[in-house]
């Protein structure tokens, strides 16, 4: 596994919450699923914030 991914996972294991930011143009695209089946197998709280909303088009 990445050294990086080891540390996500490290740091969700001793969190309370966890706050996933995602780009309003492109919401589904910008979640990371993997990750966020390993917040919930592991019983956390998960807050989505939407990001950029000023950027997508009115219509």
């Amino acid at each position: 596994m990445d050294k990086y991914l080891e540390i996500v996972y490290k740091n969700i294991r001793i969190a309370d919450v966890i706050l996933e930011v995602l780009d309003a143009r492109d919401p589904l695209g910008t979640r990371n699923k993997k990750i966020e089946n390993f917040i919930v197998d592991n019983n956390k709280n998960l807050i989505l914030i939407i990001h950029k909303v000023d950027l997508v088009p009115k219509s």
